[in-house]
């Protein structure tokens, strides 16, 4: 049953504390557990390597922290800090202006993935209204904090998987603005923001919404398409890592090593996510299987056992899986006021 009243305020905001404390503690155990893959003076400074370069939107901000004082002065002083600290002897990665701007940014991100998804489920679902702010963390921490292999963070990660995920609800609750501010905002983030044309495409289509239709395809063209196609200009001389990584898919497959952590994607909720997807909307399900060629670019171009490389879906698999559960919950309650009748 549903609090009402003061009883319900407190919920919400013991919910909340609660809610923000974990994101903020997912948010630096993503910065402290893992070591960053690109140097990112070089990154700021556009020199590092395709495609990861390519991804400019941190620039920026990375830039701004370079050239403020105050930032310097932050992360010495965190850097003290920790030198003092026993357990941060042999840390592997210092503090740096640039990583404080990513680590602020990207906890910043975690927690809008956190109360976004907490604030759909608490309108769906009021039995559980924590369970998609949750779910959000459980996926967000197993296959990006809790790594055993791999363990490599990237400053624009967290604000794409924010963005991207903030579109996935404009897609499955609406409105459609969200959906196509927050593709025009993730453009310049990520290349794989050209997954949420075909996402948006699909599950317009299925709802008989040609115009969506129509202006996804006018996004594409008009903004993904020039802009994607510019940066790779502009970085073309830059030294390239793009390309299929035949042998590290065959031992991933292959290697039983490999195996726990290639399950992580998706918190290891992905086999009951399609196991339930009975108790989805059909245009949820729409949604599952416009995901599925999206899925399988990412397992072509990425490493498997990277589990990171699957976090843009983090709020939508945690928002179908909360669909799940209430489904269940509530054929179950009425299968029990049947049984008791």
């Amino acid at each position: 049953m549903r609090a009402t009243g003061e009883p319900a305020r407190r919920h919400a905001v013991v919910v909340s504390v609660l809610l923000f404390l974990a994101a903020l503690q997912c948010g630096r155990a993503i910065f402290v557990a893992n070591v960053s893959y690109l140097d990112l003076p070089r990154y700021a400074a556009g020199t590092e390597r395709a495609p990861y370069q390519d991804r400019v939107a941190m620039m920026p901000f990375l830039r701004w922290a370079e050239r403020s004082a105050w930032m310097g002065r932050a992360a010495a002083s965190i850097n003290r800090s920790e030198q003092a600290t026993p357990q941060h002897a042999s840390k592997p990665e210092v503090m740096g202006p640039e990583k404080l701007a990513s680590v602020l940014i990207g906890c910043v991100s975690v927690m809008v993935m956190t109360f976004a998804a907490t604030a759909v489920t608490w309108r769906r679902f009021p039995e559980m209204p924590w369970l998609g702010g949750v779910l959000v963390l459980a996926i967000l921490y197993a296959s990006y904090a809790a790594r055993a292999e791999l363990n490599l963070w990237y400053p624009y990660d967290l604000p794409h998987f924010a963005v991207f995920g903030l579109a996935t609800i404009g897609i499955l609750e609406g409105p459609w603005w969200l959906f196509f501010a927050c593709f025009l905002l993730d453009i310049p983030i990520r290349e794989t923001s050209i997954y949420l044309s075909l996402l948006g495409a699909a599950v317009a289509y299925r709802r008989r919404d040609l115009r969506v239709v129509t202006g996804i395809a006018l996004v594409v063209g008009l903004a993904w398409l020039p802009v994607r196609l510019a940066v790779t200009h502009h970085f073309a001389h830059n030294a390239n890592e793009v390309g299929v990584r035949w042998r590290q898919i065959a031992h991933a497959v292959t290697d039983p090593l490999h195996w726990p952590q290639v399950a992580s994607a998706g918190g290891f909720l992905l086999v009951p996510l399609l196991l339930g997807r009975r108790w989805l909307r059909p245009d949820q399900r729409t949604f599952l299987l416009a995901a599925a060629p999206c899925v399988l670019v990412t397992l072509i171009f990425g490493l498997w056992y990277e589990s990171r490389i699957f976090g843009e879906w983090t709020v939508a698999i945690a928002l179908l899986l909360a669909d799940e559960v209430r489904g269940m919950w509530r054929a179950a309650g009425v299968a029990e006021g049947a049984c008791t009748t």
